[in-house]
């Protein structure tokens, strides 16, 4: 490799093989552990479960009905004890694994009146692996004489054959053993995966960048002829091929593993094929990419490499959260789970494991999880590029009176808000729906926007702030025929393409929509349109755009208080749509700067949702609520509605802090 990178990246890696740990880490290890872990651990379980097997169990029958006494006497496996100690001591032998299991008979009655059954108490140690296997015996037992009994009972009452002749009932696995291996081994595969790139990655990471701050030599890299994106991109693809590799030889390692049948039952079943071999590679090398430049990430922020190693346990733990979706078999792989990192890969190999492949949406998930590596790469970029990241100076507070001291602090509110606002209103609403509703809106929402705005340090007026301005005329009219023009396609044409991808359970919203059917229109209008319009707006294009503008470009103003809009119900099946509401009305005050078009047209888009099909139902007309007048009159608004705001004479904006 020529160039700048290449002789950054050579000098980086003749630095790395020099450290012993950089070998056991990443080729040792993976190589060594998984044969050593799975087929000494099978061996091991399955020695042990032919020990307990061809071992004598010691059981204890007291008041035992005949055909049981003769069951176990005749059971070679079974040795029966008569203790010489009273029938309450017995439960303290078991205890004291004297003997194994104790089964007690003595509340029922004799056997073959056909009056009653006996009672049967069985009494074992389920932290003894021996009295465990005598319970299964015994239970085997028992389960055979309860058959033989109801046979004998069948034929006693005029049956004839067997009484399964008359009911026969039998299951048919359609998957083959393969592909219910595979699935098995989906579930676990990519856990052991990731925690051997997280664990070889961090040797790579810690020393690009958090060693270096220690040894005080990454200052000297910044003297060589190079720029520091450069060089970020030198180290970021030092880790990825260290990960890369570690993660290729635990693939190989694993699949060496199931080859030879030591990953157990389900191992020996299933067997890798070499279409799903391959799908698999294509997953992991993008994987390990995103793995190590998010390690590499950890690594710039720390200032040494103790620092470093305590970031990188809650980052790894972090990460795990989203692969943990894939455990659920209820949950498909679609466009939408494709786009969150990690959780797309874990699902994507569980499929191909499964012997569900799809090769276009596998595709998919590697272009997506490369994106995401990418953007963590340009940040790895950025934090080079800040001296004290690089000289490793204490970093500012974290609610510091400076531009990123405040937009952190507003980030920390807006999703305080978010969070507390779901749940907090969940539980208002839990009881009483109407009431809940409103103390929601009006008083908790209020509280929270207010704390944002204090967490966030800023100073000057409020009301310039939150836009409290007088609206003109015709940004008022404008906002209602966006109101009107949006419902329908937000709610009949942006939100059935979603649920395409993200279908939501028709549970999700029954509830809620036979509560607000319940309703008169008067409530119904006040705590659904209202009161949403006024406070929604007055916390979130009020307080929360008002200061991003204050801190940020309008554009990342508009998406960034879109995004925590969307995320107010906490639900994935309304995020587009309400996404998409956001940014139109976080656009409308920034054009009219006033948020009183904001707060007209969000009431009016909600009054339409809930009382379009109500009214409509009620008149009668044969005018279809999603038809093709309807989608005509929807466009015609929403096109008079952006000429109208074009027409709005914009104010001074707001300065920044």
């Amino acid at each position: 490799m020529k160039g700048t990178v290449g002789i950054l990246i050579r000098k980086e890696f003749t630095e790395m093989l020099r450290d012993r740990r950089v070998l056991l880490m990443s080729i040792i290890l993976p190589v060594v552990f998984y044969p050593l872990m799975m087929g000494g651990m099978n061996a091991l379980m399955r020695h042990e479960q032919q020990r307990e097997r061809q071992e004598t169990a010691r059981v204890a029958l007291t008041g035992a009905v005949p055909s049981i006494v003769a069951a176990v006497k005749a059971d070679s496996t079974l040795e029966l004890c008569k203790p010489a100690v009273p029938t309450d001591s017995l439960r303290a032998l078991v205890e004291t694994g004297e003997v194994d299991a104790w089964l007690d008979a003595s509340e029922g009655s004799a056997e073959g009146n056909g009056s009653e059954v006996p009672t049967i108490t069985l009494y074992y140690d389920q932290t003894e692996s021996t009295s465990r296997e005598a319970r299964r015996r015994l239970t085997d037992i028992l389960d055979r004489i309860r058959i033989e009994e109801r046979q004998r009972r069948f034929a006693a009452a005029g049956g004839t054959g067997f009484l399964d002749d008359v009911v026969l009932v039998q299951s048919e696995d359609i998957a083959t053993g393969s592909e219910a291996a595979g699935a098995e081994a989906g579930r676990m595969l990519v856990y052991v995966l990731i925690f051997m790139l997280f664990t070889s990655g961090a040797i790579f990471s810690i020393e690009q960048v958090a060693g270096e701050k220690e040894r005080g030599t990454l200052e000297t890299l910044f003297l060589l002829p190079a720029s520091r994106i450069q060089i970020a991109r030198a180290k970021v693809l030092v880790v990825s091929a260290g990960t890369i590799i570690t993660g290729l030889l635990s693939l190989a390692s694993l699949v060496f593993t199931y080859q030879m049948g030591w990953a157990g039952e389900s191992g020996e079943a299933f067997q890798f094929g070499a279409q799903s071999l391959v799908l698999i590679i294509l997953m992991v090398i993008p994987l390990a990419v995103l793995v190590g430049s998010i390690l590499l990430a950890i690594s710039t922020i720390a200032r040494s490499v103790k620092e470093a190693q305590t970031y990188q346990l809650p980052a790894m733990l972090l990460v795990f959260v989203p692969a943990l979706m894939s455990m659920s078999q209820g949950i498909e792989l679609n466009g939408v789970i494709a786009l969150i990192p990690i959780a797309n890969v874990a699902f994507a190999m569980r499929d191909i494991l499964a012997g569900q492949a799809n090769l276009v949406l596998h595709l998919w998930v590697a272009a997506v999880t490369l994106c995401w590596a990418a953007l963590v790469v340009r940040y790895v970029g950025a934090l080079l590029s800040r001296e004290e990241m690089v000289l490793g100076f204490d970093p500012e507070p974290f609610f510091a009176r400076t531009r990123g001291g405040r937009m952190r602090a507003l980030h920390v509110g807006m999703a305080t808000t978010v969070v507390v606002f779901f749940y907090g209103g969940q539980l208002l609403q839990h009881r009483n729906l109407e009431l809940g509703l409103a103390l929601s809106l009006w008083i908790l929402l209020p509280v929270l926007g207010l704390f944002t705005y204090r967490l966030a340090h800023f100073e000057g007026g409020w009301i310039d702030t939150l836009s409290l301005r007088a609206p003109s005329p015709v940004a008022l009219i404008a906002a209602v025929c966006l109101g009107l023009g949006l419902m329908l396609p937000i709610a009949g044409g942006l939100g059935p393409l979603q649920a395409k991808f993200f279908p939501a359970p028709e549970i999700t919203f029954a509830g809620l929509d036979q509560a607000l059917a319940a309703m008169s229109d008067w409530r119904l209008l006040a705590l659904v349109a209202v009161s949403p319009g006024l406070m929604e707006e007055l916390v979130f294009r009020g307080v929360f755009f008002g200061l991003l503008l204050r801190i940020t470009t309008p554009r990342r103003a508009v998406l960034t208080s879109a995004l925590y809009f969307a995320l107010i119900h906490l639900s994935v099946f309304r995020l587009a749509p309400t996404f998409v509401l956001g940014v139109v009305l976080a656009l409308l005050v920034l054009r009219s700067r006033s948020l009183w078009p904001a707060v007209l047209m969000h009431a009016v888009y909600n009054g339409t949702l809930v009382m379009g099909v109500r009214l409509h139902e009620r008149s009668g007309l044969p005018i279809e609520p999603d038809g093709v007048l309807a989608w005509g009159a929807s466009i015609a608004l929403l096109v008079l509605g952006v000429v109208l705001v074009a027409r709005v004479r914009t104010k001074a904006a707001p300065v920044r802090a």
